[in-house]
């Protein structure tokens, strides 16, 4: 696909965007996010993989404070922002998508954009709707801008979902799945969107099921395993760690 992953000596200049230090959630007796903590650098690609159930989407509900977690911190640009709303972390400069998207339905394409830029990024109508042009004309959704969000396929709304994503003015995204349930060449299509938007300064956190399309892309990988972390590093050692085979398939012979 051409996508140009980070080399050691861009990170080695990075320094962290955000990290999370022991994040913790319980729904009862369960811990969906047991003890959770990462970081990721400025303009740095982070995978983050593992079963159903690993408690991925929780940390990015924990992430982009949808949730509240029971314990441990979440920080920003070194900023303590465990306690802020989701709508202040947006202005701050956190955008999130999700793996079911949630447009306007009833809004056009254009419209959809629009609103993420006035209230997500502050801006005025006037000034935001260059950019959006722009942005629509990137995502190949300039021809739609008139359509309500209802009638548009499901790869033009996971592209819509990234456009609105980016139209906040964001230096983080947390993607959801952007490529879930989408085949072929529309799922080349969406990571060279998602490695373009990091070569354009937009540090990037991505939970994914479908590892091998990430692992293209990514400049390193996380495995979760029942709410924490089990193994990280390159890709490439990590698909190839027992833990990793194991988390995913169960232990040698248990098939």
């Amino acid at each position: 696909m051409g996508v140009r992953k980070r080399t050691q000596t861009d990170q080695t200049h990075m320094t962290e965007r955000l990290s999370a230090h022991g994040l913790t959630l319980r729904f009862g007796r369960i811990r969906a996010v047991d003890d959770f903590s990462f970081s990721v650098k400025r303009g740095e690609i982070l995978g983050i993989i593992g079963p159903n159930g690993a408690g991925k989407s929780t940390a990015f509900d924990l992430l982009s404070g949808s949730r509240k977690p029971d314990k441990g911190r979440v920080l920003f640009d070194g900023m303590d922002i465990t306690h802020e709303s989701p709508q202040r972390r947006c202005r701050l400069g956190i955008g999130r998508t999700h793996q079911v998207p949630r447009p306007f339905e009833n809004m056009t394409v254009y419209e959809n954009a629009l609103v993420a830029a006035v209230n997500g990024g502050e801006r005025s109508g006037r000034n935001a709707r260059n950019d959006i042009h722009d942005l629509l004309d990137r995502f190949g959704l300039l021809s739609k801008k008139d359509v309500f969000a209802r009638e548009l396929s499901l790869v033009e709304r996971k592209l819509l979902e990234i456009a609105r994503c980016l139209a906040t003015g964001p230096t983080l995204m947390l993607l959801d799945e952007p490529v879930a349930g989408v085949g072929g060449e529309d799922q080349d299509r969406i990571v060279r969107i998602v490695a373009d938007v990091r070569d354009k300064g937009v540090t990037i956190v991505w939970i994914e099921h479908i590892i091998t399309v990430m692992t293209e892309a990514v400049d390193r990988l996380l495995v979760m395993a029942q709410g924490r972390e089990l193994i990280g590093g390159p890709p490439e050692r990590v698909m190839n760690t027992r833990e990793v085979l194991e988390a995913y398939l169960g232990p040698e012979g248990e098939q």
